[in-house]
């Protein structure tokens, strides 16, 4: 189902009633330091066709696209569309000598090409972008990141490296040993003008996080300064997924955390499992294979649990328990998706299995992934966090993001990767069949460590508002994600596990570090395109999706040139279908900070009643 321009017009006042979303705030107290986002975007308009950047003019994104290219390298295919395309993505060179090739991920569907732009030859900040061709050799999908309004007067810093990250060392007050250390020149394109920066990025003992600090390399100004983190809240002993959906019961009736301790009602849930292959060395087991490795990153140090015997059985009360159970539920998640999925996937920041720490963050009651190293941490605080198998896929969800797009995790935009960590938790637990759909916890993510009074109220997967109502301001990610998670998991139940994994997973690889839920939703729909789904499972994923207020184009059956085929998106951000029509306005990143009451302002309820008067116009999806 597609949105008619009524039902657009009606949206897009919703929309503007709602107040503007801050970038500059105190983000929550997993660390002190008092952080300023980047600009990462500007307000966007939306369509069947694409995104578009309001301020340029210049596409972020592009769907449903049928452009031929003639067979050749992934790169040089992605060059011939880029090279028809110049004027359309408002690229600086039309030769392309500014875009220069990353990588290329190819799988059932296609091969998604990734660049990034370069300005007097230093990479541009979130500049990437990618081209998806299809296994027919068409470009179907666009994402783009490229900065078109650039201009410095010298690629030539006055502040050397060493002291960008002197500074930046000494704001955070971290603290060696460092797990990444690095520092690069970049060209940032900020609301005000363009900046010559030194991108210092830092992964320190103290404070816990994935530092990434943004100084102008000519004032030595600090820009920027945030955590990049994405947070959540042999034999071997595990839960699956958890103590309570395993026992049908509902926390403190009669099972409870109480401090971590054995209980034998407790104790009776748990679960010996075979952990398959681990390694063996100098006479001692410990947990490390192909899909997963435990190492020990993060305080609390509590070793990597060696030892003589192969048997990882553990009761909840030590500290070995966790390890197991994560050690068990990565592998399997990672071992699905290769194995049963078939999806490549592995990490891109080093070799082997995913690496995690059970026992991180000091002890903190949350978990985190670390996208500059690549591993994954769980914290410890009330209900251990990685005792709860929602909790770890959910981090793995952040993982399985990241690599897919070869570092374009997107979380800052609407929450995708929060979504979409959410969706790959609750889709395992859900395929367990523990709770029926009658159940509250048939929809619950974190049945265990989240959903009572004692630790935190957990997050759902029949959140009741629609995209783009649903979204909340920065940092609420964690809330806005729930819009896609419970649309993925309407799908789930129409089509099936296997199906919806597989083109969750490839449709968010089309994506990098600006894109939007929408643009992911596109993606999906796309996925199941070029997988050759039926077409009415094809159907069924399109009207799903349009369901839950994505605006979702149609291929098109055009199989001209890129010249040939008209604009996806006009520059006024009507649709090329109805240049009239009026897509709803989207601030994903607005300047300047704001508040914003719990109700969205008093704009809450009329947006909510404006969707629902839209949603009676909608028609059905025309058939192709």
């Amino acid at each position: 189902m597609h949105i008619d321009s009524i039902a657009r017009t009606a949206i897009a006042a919703a929309l503007l009633a709602l107040p503007a979303v801050g970038l500059a705030k105190k983000l929550p107290t997993h660390s002190p330091v008092v952080q300023v986002l980047p600009q990462l975007a500007d307000a966007t308009t939306l369509s069947p066709k694409g995104r578009i950047n309001q301020a340029t003019g210049a596409p972020l994104s592009l769907y449903a696209l049928n452009v031929p290219v003639l067979p050749s390298t992934p790169e040089l295919m992605a060059r011939q569309y880029l090279t028809q395309s110049a004027d359309l993505l408002q690229l600086l060179d039309a030769s392309l000598a500014d875009l220069q090739y990353l990588s290329s991920r190819s799988s059932r569907t296609g091969t998604t090409v990734r660049f990034e732009q370069r300005y007097l030859g230093i990479p541009v900040y979130a500049s990437r972008l990618t081209v998806h061709i299809s296994p027919n050799h068409r470009v179907t999908q666009v994402r783009s990141g490229y900065k078109p309004r650039l201009s410095l007067p010298s690629g030539v810093p006055l502040l050397s490296a060493a002291k960008a990250r002197s500074d930046v060392v000494s704001q955070l007050k971290a603290q060696a040993p460092f797990g990444f250390d690095q520092t690069t020149l970049n060209v940032y394109q900020a609301a005000d003008a363009t900046h010559l920066v030194w991108r210092v990025q830092l992964t320190a003992a103290r404070p816990f996080g994935d530092w990434e600090a943004l100084i102008d390399a000519f004032s030595g100004k600090t820009l920027a300064l945030w955590d990049r983190s994405a947070y959540a809240k042999a034999t071997g002993s595990i839960f699956d997924p958890d103590p309570l959906s395993s026992s049908h019961s509902q926390y403190g009736n009669p099972i409870q955390d109480n401090g971590d301790a054995d209980d034998p009602i407790i104790n009776a849930e748990v679960k010996t499992v075979d952990l398959g292959e681990v390694t063996l060395e100098d006479g001692l087991y410990f947990l490390k294979n192909e899909w997963a490795e435990v190492i020990d990153h993060e305080a609390p140090n509590e070793g990597l649990f060696k030892q003589a015997s192969p048997n990882f059985s553990f009761t909840r009360e030590q500290q070995g328990f966790e390890t197991s159970l994560t050690f068990f539920h990565i592998q399997k998640s990672m071992r699905y998706i290769n194995e049963t999925l078939g999806v490549s996937l592995k990490p891109y920041q080093y070799s082997g299995g995913v690496q995690f720490d059970p026992q991180g963050l000091d002890g903190d009651d949350n978990s985190h992934y670390n996208s500059s190293t690549g591993q994954l941490a769980f914290g410890e605080g009330c209900v251990d966090d990685d005792e709860d198998t929602d909790v770890v896929l959910h981090e793995l969800g952040h993982g399985l993001h990241d690599w897919l797009t070869d570092g374009g995790l997107s979380n800052m935009v609407d929450g995708l990767s929060e979504g979409f960590g959410d969706y790959w938790a609750a889709s395992y637990s859900r395929s367990l069949n523990q709770w029926t759909k009658d159940d509250p916890e048939y929809n619950w993510v974190y049945s265990w460590d989240g959903h009572s009074d004692e630790c935190w109220a957990g997050r759902v997967t029949n959140y009741n508002l629609p995209y783009p109502l649903g979204m909340k301001p920065y940092p609420l990610i964690h809330e806005s994600g729930q819009m896609i998670s419970t649309c993925l998991m309407k799908i789930y139940d129409l089509i099936g596990r296997e199906k919806t994994d597989t083109i969750a997973l490839e449709g968010i690889s089309f994506g990098h570090a600006l894109s939007s839920q929408n643009d992911a939703a596109n993606g999906i729909y796309q996925a199941a395109e070029d997988l050759g789904y039926p077409q009415d499972i094809i159907d069924t994923v399109g009207d799903t999706l349009s369901s839950c207020g994505y605006i979702v184009g149609i291929p098109t059956t055009n199989s001209g040139t890129a010249e040939a085929d008209p604009p996806p998106v006009g520059n006024d951000g009507g649709s090329a279908e109805n240049p009239d029509s009026e897509p709803p306005v989207m601030g994903d990143a607005p300047t300047e900070p704001t508040t914003q009451s719990k109700t969205g302002g008093g704009a809450f309820a009329p947006a909510l009643l404006l969707w629902l008067s839209a949603a009676a116009l909608r028609r059905r999806r025309a058939r192709r």
